[in-house]
């Protein structure tokens, strides 16, 4: 790799927040950016180009991550980074998780 060749970084979760900003810093810096997401056709104000691509993925299905490389990697022919920001805090209380709790925690996220 040259000084001239562009390095790649994935950032999962960049649909909002540090995620977005960080895809708008290295864009910035001159790299290329994979920015994953679960719906990047709602995205609004990353626009893909020549160095940005926008890719969908969920970590709730099991061969998101696996995808999601070989897309990266079509994309851009390498991946120089992989920065995982995708996911949130869950607080919970009691000694049960239920489905209804985790059904209301994934809808906060979205």
């Amino acid at each position: 790799m040259t000084d001239a060749t562009p390095r790649t970084i994935v950032i999962t979760g960049a649909s909002s927040g540090i995620g977005k900003a960080t895809a708008r810093l290295f864009l910035d810096k001159g790299w290329n950016v994979v920015a994953t997401m679960r719906n990047p056709a709602a995205e609004k104000d990353l626009k893909e180009s020549t160095r940005l691509k926008l890719l969908a993925l969920d970590l709730q299905d099991p061969e998101g991550p696996k995808a999601a490389v070989v897309e990266a990697i079509k994309a851009d022919g390498r991946i120089d980074v992989w920065l995982n920001n995708a996911g949130g805090a869950v607080v919970r209380t009691g000694d049960v998780w239920n489905q209804g709790q985790s059904d209301r925690a994934r809808r906060n996220q979205d």
